[in-house]
């Protein structure tokens, strides 16, 4: 009998055991930890499925209720108050399982990432100290600094989760933090008054392909990535992907203010391509965060003796210099990103130099300057602007001063410079203090062309700004080339020199070009002229020419009646900060504002164009083109087009388009034989990716009856990816037809619409359309977007609309539609014309809503699995053309049906705040939360399981940027 009771009492041990590790956190989440203030932050972990996991917070009494997944996963955004240093708890409940996370601080958290001069701990290396480590632990005591170290180790496939756990800030504890983080922690504490949590997942040795996700090297076609397995990888620290996967992935999410980066030694070996590389990394991070543009605050590397390692590079012996001058580049790549200098603090034969100390505060001044609102202190290095050379005289220009420069009374020893020979010689510097100039000559060159300081592996900075901070080494001859200045007080017989502009862009000054030139049209001044640009090849990708304006205000080309730019077979330019002004789509102009045509590698930035009748910016016949923060608005054919040859779909190639606004162009007043009045348009292209752009107001003038304009759309074009976009209040003309936000219309092959939102657009919301004539359409992608109130003045009423002129299924087929949140309060959720034959159009787990009837025009085609139809007037609930059960109609058209089952629904869906949108920020999208299910709606994880039923490929998100659970309905989370 007691063997009996010792046998029952051992199996409820274990099943007691079992069942406490139902129940689950991930890693990141401990006691002692820091969540960022004021935001929303995603908390997940395993549970049970079934069960739901209630979370409390205790600084607002809170109650987040969320049901797993029926693979045990679960995700809920919880709302953090203002920073506090109060010892805060999260209890996390699911049955009678519960962990409770105790010593919760609020307040800010940064990623810290890079290699070992990050990962160097405040106590130091084995025999390599870090300054004033002792009394940094001494005094770290009672502050309100967390940390957590993820543990250094590589995969081959991304990793769901490690083992780790915050640590806070005592005598036994705080040695291990990054020598670096904790002094920028310590920092913002000090002068901002707020707790501050620290991820350090850094690795010794490491380079920045480790750290790159998969898609962020298949940019480079040197980048080896390697095959997904549970393999141990050998090299971890400088094998693709590797670090990302084990290190990051486990973490994305995990809400954090910014990002601070020091790596850049183990790169050497490939200069050219590190700081695009940098870029790629950060731009995939933040766009795994979902959370904007996070600040990217990073370290140059210090000055070491490198020959040991020469043999690397022998083309560069100086090779500490040219990284150093690869990671100045990284600022002009990424966004709201800086960097702080080391110049003065590297150590020759040391490369984890000790002065960690001046590192952290020195990116702290970058943080409390640009996200904190400190004003009146130099919170940046002086930065190399430009050369300006006059006569003999070599005159360094520098950006970025606070109150000037200085070498604090000692002699300019480290410049160099060099003729058209480029040998470079000593020169003779002195600091022009009336305006914050270096100039430079030498006896041994009369016509200088190039400068560069402090160009060696390892050397003292001797050029700081007055408020301490070393300006970096530089070099112009690879970098910003010469400056040329255009002023309308300008005269040809000028030399171009900002003391003596030319006065005008023409064919004298563009033969004068070289690879990193830059012209400059005075800014605030109004240019009456028209501007062309013809076989142009001089630039290259580090060094393009630069077409800008000087100042702080952007210059003007007012063009009349003529197209404002017109770049012909020409390569490596980018134009940027100018405003091009025609005299108006119905008072004179007949042209396009900005025309690239068959060229490549170009770049338009910060760009603003109106009043031209075709379109503010067309990108014809040309390749790897980026267009980026253009503004076209009051064009008449379209805001912004892409197109190539009749017939061809490879003439215009790989262009991007982002964060874009296209805003009332409303029509072409002489095209009565088309659409006009479109926001951005593309087509007889491949692989052209629109992102981050708005289109609002177009189209409201076209001036015929007919076809209409779309807000963001493509035809005859083949893998377009338009994504992260918001296309509303687009319009037609009166009795026209479309007006719609977003369209893959005739020809459009390999497509993917994703991430969007379109909202109150006189035509459909999205729009599958295939023109009599056109070349075959197929395997397009519609998945995790949203349209609200769409389609409610045009024929196409409705969220989604489908339309086959050619009447033939063959020609429009091969669609997958799925994961998408359809709400019309005001007309149908789905239209199909009646020429809208299709063939294998699949609609999975979608969120169809409508008014009253939900399909308008004829009868739905195409497979319909595992959807949600609501009728919001219908006694019933529901409405197709009359009939009001579901189950009939699903019986009676075998929609909805999957292995003989009924599994589609028709329950109201209970949305947060729908029918309400008014954000107009692509950016901001993350957030939008208006189509997510509330906690009680019956919808919540009833979608089907689309991997293993259909075996589609998911993406690695939903709407708001979070990973989809698996049977997620909808778009959102």
């Amino acid at each position: 009998m007691k063997k009996r009771v010792w046998i029952w009492m051992l199996n409820m041990a274990i099943c007691l055991v079992a069942q406490a590790k139902e129940l689950r956190v991930a890693g990141i989440f401990s006691n002692d930890m820091v969540l960022q203030r004021e935001c929303s932050v995603p908390i997940w972990g395993k549970a049970q499925a079934g069960k739901e996991v209630v979370i409390t917070t205790s600084w607002n009494d809170s109650c987040y209720k969320v049901s797993p997944s029926p693979d045990g996963n679960w995700k809920v955004n919880i709302l953090t108050p203002k920073a506090s240093a109060v010892a805060y708890e999260m209890r996390i409940v699911c049955g009678k399982e519960a962990i409770v996370l105790n010593n919760v601080l609020i307040g800010d958290v940064w990623l810290c990432s890079g290699q070992s001069n990050m990962s160097m701990p405040l106590k130091g290396y084995y025999c390599q100290p870090v300054c004033g480590s002792n009394e940094a632990i001494l005094n770290s005591v009672g502050k309100q600094i967390r940390f957590i170290n993820i543990a250094a180790k590589g995969a081959y496939k991304p990793q769901e989760d490690f083992r780790g756990e915050w640590k806070k800030a005592s005598l036994q504890d705080t040695g291990d933090c990054s020598a670096v983080a904790w002094f920028f922690a310590d920092f913002i504490n000090k002068h901002v008054g707020i707790p501050i949590g620290i991820i350090n997942a850094s690795y010794g040795g490491s380079s920045v392909e480790a750290w790159m996700d998969a898609q962020a090297c298949r940019q480079f076609k040197d980048i080896p990535v390697p095959g997904a397995s549970d393999e141990p990888v050998p090299n971890e620290a400088n094998t693709p992907t590797a670090l990302f996967n084990a290190m990051i992935h486990p973490i994305v999410g995990y809400a954090i203010k910014g990002m601070l980066w020091y790596q850049g030694e183990s790169n050497i070996f490939n200069v050219p391509r590190y700081a695009h590389s940098v870029a790629s990394m950060v731009a995939q991070y933040r766009k795994r965060w979902n959370r904007g543009d996070f600040p990217f605050y990073y370290v140059q590397i210090a000055p070491y003796e490198y020959k040991c390692w020469n043999f690397f590079t022998p083309q560069w012996p100086e090779i500490s210099a040219y990284q150093r001058e690869a990671q100045r580049m990284c600022m002009k790549l990424i966004p709201h990103s800086a960097m702080a200098v080391l110049l003065d603090a590297g150590e020759e034969y040391v490369i984890h130099p000790s002065r960690k100390e001046e590192v952290g505060q020195r990116l702290g001044l970058l943080a409390l300057s640009k996200i904190y609102g400190f004003k009146g202190f130099e919170a940046e290095s002086p930065e190399y602007e430009k050369l300006e050379i006059e006569g003999n005289k070599a005159i360094v220009h520098f950006t970025k001063q606070y109150n000037g420069i200085t070498s604090y009374g000692k002699p300019l020893e480290l410049f160099e410079i060099a003729g058209d020979n480029k040998v470079f010689q000593k020169a003779e510097a002195y600091i022009d203090e009336n305006n914050g100039t270096v100039v430079c000559t030498s006896k041994w060159v009369e016509k200088p062309v190039a400068v560069r300081y402090a160009f060696r592996n390892y050397v003292k900075g001797e050029l700081f700004g007055t408020g301490g901070l070393p300006v970096s080494s530089f070099k112009t001859d690879n970098d910003s080339g010469r400056a040329y200045y255009i002023s309308r007080k300008g005269s040809p017989k000028n030399d171009g020199s900002i003391r003596k502009p030319f006065a005008a862009l023409d064919s004298v000054v563009l033969s004068k070009l070289n690879a990193g030139d830059t012209v400059y049209f005075m800014g605030g001044e109004r240019f009456d002229t028209s501007l062309y640009i013809h076989s142009l090849r001089a630039g290259t990708r580090e060094n393009p020419i630069v077409i800008s304006s000087w100042g702080n205000a952007k210059a003007t080309i007012a063009s009349g009646n003529k197209t404002g730019l017109l770049v012909y077979d020409s390569e490596y330019i980018k134009i940027e900060n100018l405003h091009f002004v025609g005299s108006g789509r119905k008072k004179g102009n007949t042209k396009e504002g900005v025309c690239l045509s068959n060229s490549r590698c170009m770049d338009v930035a910060d760009v603003e164009i109106e009043g031209y009748q075709k379109s503010g910016l067309e990108i014809y016949c040309c390749s790897q083109v980026v267009a980026e923060r253009v503004y076209a608005h009051d064009n008449g054919y379209a805001g912004i087009q892409v197109s190539g040859e009749s017939g061809r779909k490879d003439a215009a190639y790989d262009v991007l388009i982002s964060h874009c606004k296209a805003v009332n162009n409303p029509g072409d007043p002489t095209n009565m034989d088309n659409h006009s009045g479109n926001g951005i348009v593309v087509g007889r292209c491949k692989k052209v990716t629109i992102e981050y752009c708005v289109a609002t107001n177009n189209g409201w003038d076209m001036p015929r009856i007919g076809n209409g304009p779309v807000g963001i759309w493509a035809f005859e074009a083949d893998s377009i990816l338009i994504q992260y976009c918001i296309s509303y209040r687009n319009k037609t003309s009166k009795g026209g037809q479309d007006g719609g936000g977003y369209d893959f219309d005739g020809g459009v092959t390999n497509s993917t619409i994703q991430y969007c939102l379109s909202y109150e657009n006189e035509g459909a919301g999205y729009s599958l359309f295939q023109y009599k004539g056109a070349s075959l359409w197929y395997n397009n992608v519609v998945r995790y977007c949203i349209s609200e109130n769409d389609g409610n003045v045009s024929n196409g009423m409705g969220g989604i609309f489908v339309w086959n002129n050619s009447e033939d299924p063959e020609e429009l087929k091969d669609c997958y539609i799925y994961n998408n949140t359809i709400y019309n309060e005001r007309g149908g959720a789905m239209c199909f014309e009646k020429k809208s034959n299709n063939k294998n159009f699949f609609y999975y787990n979608n969120i169809f809503v409508g008014r009253d009837d939900l399909n308008k025009e004829a009868p739905v085609s195409g497979h319909f699995i595992g959807n949600n139809w609501f009728s919001l007037l219908s006694g019933t609930g529901f409405n197709m053309g009359g009939t009001l059960n579901f189950e009939q109609w699903a019986e009676a058209t075998g929609q909805e049906l999957w292995k003989g089952k009924i599994v589609g629904l028709n329950v109201k869906p209970i949305f947060k705040r729908p029918g309400k949108t008014v954000l107009t920020d692509p950016t901001l999208l993350h957030e939008y939360d208006a189509y997510c299910l509330a906690e009680d709606s019956p919808l919540r994880y009833k979608g089907l399981d689309l991997k293993k039923e259909f075996g589609i490929r998911m993406p690695d998100q939903n709407f708001n940027g979070c990973m989809p659970a698996t049977y997620t309905m909808g778009a959102c989370k």
